[in-house]
C-alpha cells in the first residue's frame, strides 16, 4: 500500500487560537471569511494590545482636544483621522507614536489637556500644533496608498 503525502493550508484564528483546514471537495478552499469556531471576520488579524489601544484612543481624542481649546468654530478634518485609524493593515505602534509626537504638546495619559491649554495658549500656536498632527496622519495615509 503506497503512502501519499497531502499538503493543505491550515488556518489559525488570531483571536481564539482555533486551528482548522478549509477543504472543498478534497482540495484547498478559498481563504475563509470567518473563523470556524468564534465566527469573527477579523480572525486573520492580531489582537490589539493594550498599548496600541491607548495610542489609538489618544489619536482619536485629538479632534476633541483641539476643537475645545481653539473654539471660534474650528473644524478638525475628521475624515483624515478616520482614514488613518481605519488603514488596512492597521497603523503600527510606531506610526501612532509618530502622529502623537508630531507636536510639542505632551499628550500622555497623565496630562490634563484642556485645563493646561484652554487658557494662556495662543490660538495660532494651537492651530499650528493641530496642523502638525493632521500632516503626520496624511503623510502616513499617502505613503500607504503610494506603496500598496
Amino acid at each position: 500500500m503506497p503512502i501519499c503525502r497531502i499538503e493543505t493550508n491550515e488556518y489559525e484564528c488570531g483571536l481564539c487560537r482555533h486551528r482548522w483546514t478549509n477543504r472543498v471537495n478534497g482540495k484547498d478552499g478559498e481563504i475563509p471569511v470567518k473563523c470556524a469556531k468564534c465566527k469573527r471576520s477579523t480572525w486573520n488579524r492580531p489582537r490589539i494590545t493594550a498599548k496600541e489601544n491607548g495610542l489609538r484612543r489618544r489619536v482619536s481624542y485629538l479632534p476633541t482636544l483641539y476643537e475645545s481649546c481653539i473654539k471660534d468654530g474650528y473644524q478638525w478634518p475628521y475624515k483624515v483621522t478616520q482614514d488613518f485609524l481605519n488603514l488596512d493593515p492597521r497603523p503600527t505602534k510606531q506610526e501612532l507614536n509618530c502622529v502623537i509626537r508630531a507636536s510639542d504638546i505632551d499628550l500622555n495619559s497623565q496630562t490634563r489637556y484642556q485645563e493646561k491649554y484652554k487658557s494662556g495658549a495662543p490660538k495660532s500656536m494651537l492651530l499650528n500644533e493641530a496642523q502638525k498632527h493632521i500632516n503626520a496622519m496624511q503623510q502616513i495615509i499617502d505613503y500607504r496608498k503610494k506603496h500598496k
